[in-house]
């Protein structure tokens, strides 16, 4: 279920992903931990090398993440329309679903807070094309936003 955040969450949401940004954009390893879980679901990471399968789900170590993101981030057109285009926030709630990824003391219902970006308008990439925004996910754990992993649509 989608929602918007309470205001306390959205400031403290976009102080995370602004650290994140500029640790990605430094290629600052030591920060990215920092600010992300040791396992994030990235289906966009297994799919852009075929030799990582998923078993069951889209869960990899941050450093594959890393990795990718030294290779590609920098010239790619998701930073180049956060930085035109800017990003907006959303909430969403997932009832009674823990992925494996989450510290055992996190409840059983997933809270994902959003960084959305439209990376491509309808009909930019190609005619016809419906367009695409990537997902930058965070999940708060002790009061603190980590990044939880990175998703597109479509």
């Amino acid at each position: 279920m989608l929602r918007k955040s309470n205001p306390s969450d959205s400031i403290e949401l976009h102080k995370a992903w602004t650290f994140f940004l500029k640790a990605i954009e430094n290629q600052d390893t030591k920060k990215i931990k920092e600010t992300s879980l040791k396992n994030i679901d990235c289906a966009l990471c297994i799919s852009s090398d075929n030799n990582n399968e998923p078993e069951i789900d889209y869960i990899i170590p941050v450093d594959t993440f890393i990795y990718q993101s030294y290779k590609n981030f920098m010239e790619s057109p998701v930073l180049k329309a956060i930085k035109t285009r800017g990003v907006k926030n959303s909430e969403i709630h997932i009832s009674d679903y823990k992925p494996r990824n989450l510290p055992k003391s996190y409840g059983k219902n997933l809270i994902l807070f959003e960084i959305v970006v439209q990376t491509y308008l309808p009909n930019e990439w190609a005619p016809g094309h419906e367009g695409q925004s990537h997902i930058f996910q965070f999940v708060k754990i002790n009061k603190e936003f980590k990044f939880y992993g990175l998703t597109s649509i479509p």
